[in-house]
């Protein structure tokens, strides 16, 4: 009996499926938790949700993926760049959903477990075709990591479609010497917003969860739905679902002043990185801007957990590649239901 993909509807229902993520070092949009946080809460709106599973003879776990059927399969236009015929044909099979900026193929083998990502490739493209979706596509893989190199090993081409970005944390690392050592400017930008803050009397604070008045998260929230209110963010109402089925690993950051607040960070954690995930804060209100705030408590928070890696999310690239962030480039990898994923080329 050799290996076989398995395809399932819940990803409650697959016992070693966390195990497996965990495993390969996956980061947290791997877990169970979010998985079904994200489609219970429908940050997004999708026609349907898989998650496929590689066994060995023997019923081992090997490899994993999960995927997303999406009405619109390109909400930002970033495929449609490379073929404008996606947008008349919306319909597509995603690898795992938009909203994750890091896609992994997690695998016992390691990403050079070539045999493993030819299977559930070839599983992914058959869904996609039982699905009737036009395309399939793996968004968000790291143009410098492992699944991109395996990828261009076994010949698929991959589109330029994004960046993320990140800081590295070694270990000691105290968010005071990273403010030290950052250039004179924006050093000194950093602590100008810091001091007009403690001069407002704004307050700072990372909220455990469970910990914060339902009605005030509920507000503060909806200030970060309205910051990405364009089609491809959230979904109104979602978020705030989410962030409860989320439970420990989420985190919520906020600036308040005099007990209003006018700025929210909303993280993640995998017990390797702390991801600032989404931010939003109340533009105009003060004369600092909230989010140098949110900013540099994640960071320090990160620092407290002696976490790995910093992850800063995509967007607002000015700011991030002056504050040291470094970019990842991110690449998608896409093509008609009927070729081999990666056979889009530009051109």
């Amino acid at each position: 009996m050799t290996a076989t993909v398995e395809a399932y509807d819940d990803v409650a229902a697959i016992p070693d499926w966390d195990e497996l993520a965990a495993d390969s070092g996956a980061p947290v949009f791997y877990s169970s938790a979010f998985l079904t946080a994200y489609r219970k809460s429908e940050l997004l709106p999708a026609d349907a949700f898989a998650y496929l599973m590689l066994r060995d003879a023997d019923q081992t776990a090997r490899a994993c993926l999960p995927v997303t059927l999406l009405p619109q399969m390109d909400p930002v236009g970033s495929l449609a760049v490379y073929e404008p015929s996606i947008a008349a044909e919306p319909r597509g099979l995603i690898s795992h959903n938009w909203h994750c900026y890091d896609t992994w193929l997690p695998s016992r083998g390691g990403p050079g477990d070539l045999d493993a990502i030819r299977a559930v490739l070839a599983a992914f493209q058959q869904l996609a075709a039982d699905f009737a979706a036009p395309w399939y596509s793996l968004v968000n893989v790291d143009a410098t990591g492992p699944l991109a190199a395996a990828l261009t090993a076994l010949g698929a081409h991959g589109l330029p479609i994004d960046q993320r970005y990140v800081l590295d944390l070694p270990p000691g690392f105290a968010a005071a010497d990273y403010l030290a050592g950052l250039p004179a400017h924006q050093r000194n930008t950093l602590r100008m917003h810091q001091r007009r803050a403690e001069r407002a009397g704004a307050v700072t604070r990372v909220l455990e969860p469970g910990s914060a008045e339902p009605d005030r998260l509920a507000r503060i929230e909806r200030m970060i739905e309205s910051e990405h209110s364009v089609p491809g963010r959230f979904a109104p109402g979602g978020f705030q679902h989410f962030r409860r089925l989320l439970g420990q690993a989420a985190r919520i950051i906020e600036v308040c002043v005099d007990g209003r607040v006018v700025g929210l960070g909303f993280c993640l954690l995998d017990g390797v990185r702390l991801h600032l995930w989404t931010c939003g804060v109340e533009r105009g209100a003060e004369d600092f801007s909230p989010f140098y705030l949110l900013f540099y408590e994640a960071l320090e928070y990160a620092a407290r957990l002696g976490l790995a890696r910093f992850e800063c999310g995509r967007r607002n690239g000015d700011f991030k590649r002056r504050y040291g962030l470094r970019p990842v480039p991110l690449l998608a990898y896409v093509a008609p239901t009927h070729k081999p994923l990666g056979a889009l080329v530009q051109g």
